[in-house]
């Protein structure tokens, strides 16, 4: 016997039809001005973006996707597509976020030393973070054993090039120790 019935198809929340054996459609349906928005305010809070789709009420993966689907849309010249518009307020919006948690690190580093040096490690790293520091010591250890018969056998420019990175490398410590002379009076 042969089922003459139909099947009526499963509808997401807002009536639109599930396809491909009950799965969500794709992005298309929940990819609305209001959710862009919803987005670009949690950007500029600096909320992750776990954070902000799974308060918006959906997987994580499902930005990603739409973001994806965004940077392809852009390769191909698309200009006019709701995609186009999560990115280009995706791209805005971290920056104004990320930019909002950088000054109030900057601010704070007024009244606590620990957020400037938070900033000069994540910002100037090759300098100021904890390897470069560890280096330059360990740079600094390696010239002071330096014989002073072979500090005369070098060239004008080798000697110069070797008293700025002397020079260089005494100011960094200097600045890392002012660092631990303040954490240790700080108590």
């Amino acid at each position: 016997m042969t089922d003459t019935t139909t099947r009526r198809p499963r509808l997401l929340p807002d009536g639109v039809p599930m396809v491909d054996g009950g799965r969500d459609p794709g992005p298309a349906t929940a990819l609305t001005p209001a959710v862009i928005e919803a987005i670009e305010l949690g950007l500029e809070e600096g909320l992750p973006m776990t954070v902000i789709s799974q308060s918006l009420g959906f997987r994580p993966t499902r930005i990603t996707a739409w973001l994806s689907k965004a940077r392809r849309q852009d390769r191909d010249g698309i200009t006019d597509s709701p995609y186009i518009d999560l990115l280009n307020v995706y791209q805005a919006a971290r920056a104004r976020g990320l930019a909002n948690l950088h000054n109030t690190i900057r601010r704070a580093s007024n009244k606590d030393w620990k957020a400037a040096a938070w900033i000069l490690e994540r910002v100037a790293g090759e300098t100021y973070g904890k390897e470069a520091l560890e280096r330059n010591a360990y740079d600094q250890e390696a010239l002071e054993g330096t014989d002073s018969e072979q500090l005369r056998q070098l060239s004008d420019e080798a000697l110069a090039e070797l008293e700025d990175k002397l020079h260089t490398q005494t100011k960094m410590l200097e600045e890392a120790s002012a660092v631990v002379d303040v954490e240790a009076s700080d108590g």
